[in-house]
């Protein structure tokens, strides 16, 4: 996507779905590790990626590299 494209889709999203968007498209997550978070892993500027969504059951990540921290972009955290 271009950043045109990209400034297109958040100018049409409701809150939620953008809160989505901007952690797959900007942070870089999975869709399993966004429906996976939880309250206590929202640290300011950092998640912590400690579970995940598939197949409709809560599991831990693949692997040990899975389980990070991904850092919120100042710009995006509104």
């Amino acid at each position: 996507m271009t950043v045109e494209e990209v400034r297109l889709l958040f100018s049409a999203l409701d809150r939620r779905e953008l809160l989505i968007a901007k952690l797959a498209i900007v942070a870089g997550m999975r869709p399993g590790e966004i429906f996976g978070l939880q309250w206590g892993h929202v640290k300011g500027d950092h998640v912590e990626v400690k579970q995940r969504i598939y197949r409709e059951v809560v599991d831990s990540p693949k692997n040990d590299r899975s389980e990070r921290q991904v850092a919120l972009v100042k710009a995006w955290r509104t």
